[in-house]
């Protein structure tokens, strides 16, 4: 009996392990080829989502449904790249389906805003000046091609525009967290713990995540994404929550939103 308890204990473990890594592979295959990657991410993520279901691995379905619906998102509304609709029509769809199942929404435990405390403070102060200056610096260096921002930019007054800006950073920071330091992070810490797997794997989602369109883009934005979202998951994990991850967003997506008026009104 102890040597079947013991083996019963090592199963859901490497499932929660199996399926953790495949739906990070699987969404990186999407973000990667988004004009191959997305149709077979689709089906491997919808037999992840059956798999965890059936183990009554509730995080790990909280991670393929997520997963699954940015994939599918990709794949059947390919016209709808452009902020916000990229990632804000995945987690409406996610938060609907989690708020009408119980269990799920029972066992979103991420939503909390957390502590900020001195260290946190000073950490995350240190996480908005590197990152600020990465942004402006990847732009003045290698002068890429932003025009993906540059066209979603509205041509107003003054005043609308530093609103927009600051809706811009508001709403993205939340939404781009839900899903990384949120969902993801903590469906990771399910199965592999407290430790610096899940964080990493979560910053390499990310990374992968701004491959295509992201600022800064290309192998050079993953990379760069790769170390924030390092730095995000250190915060999320010592604040314990929420906020102190948000506020530190605010501030790069603040610093995204001056360098693309910088580019249309100034350059």
């Amino acid at each position: 009996m102890a040597g079947e308890s013991a083996s019963a204990k090592k199963g859901p473990k490497f499932a929660r392990h199996l399926v953790a890594l495949a739906c990070v592979c699987a969404l990186s295959a999407a973000f990667l080829f988004p004009e191959r990657g997305p149709l077979p991410a689709v089906a491997f993520l919808s037999g992840l989502l059956a798999l965890s279901m059936l183990l009554g691995l509730v995080q790990q379905v909280h991670l393929s449904l997520i997963c699954l619906l940015l994939a599918l998102k990709k794949l059947v509304l390919p016209g709808l790249e452009a902020w916000p609709f990229d990632i804000l029509l995945p987690l409406l769809g996610y938060s609907a389906i989690v708020s009408a199942v119980p269990r799920l929404r029972r066992s979103v435990r991420w939503l909390v805003a957390g502590g900020f405390g001195k260290d946190v403070r000073i950490f995350a102060a240190i996480t908005v000046i590197v990152s600020s200056a990465a942004l402006v610096l990847w732009y003045l260096l290698l002068t890429p091609d932003i025009g993906i921002h540059t066209a979603n930019l509205p041509r107003t007054e003054i005043w609308a525009l530093c609103l927009s800006g600051m809706g811009f950073a508001l709403s993205n920071a939340a939404m781009e967290e839900a899903v990384f330091r949120g969902t993801v992070m903590e469906s990771l810490e399910s199965a592999f713990g407290p430790g610096w797997v899940s964080i990493a794997l979560q910053a390499a989602l990310f990374g992968i995540a701004h491959y295509e369109k992201g600022f800064p883009n290309g192998w050079l934005g993953v990379g760069m994404a790769f170390a924030y979202g390092l730095m995000m998951g250190y915060i999320r994990r010592r604040s314990g929550g929420m906020l102190a991850v948000w506020v530190v967003h605010v501030f790069a997506d603040l610093t995204v939103f001056g360098v693309v008026v910088y580019v249309v009104y100034i350059g």
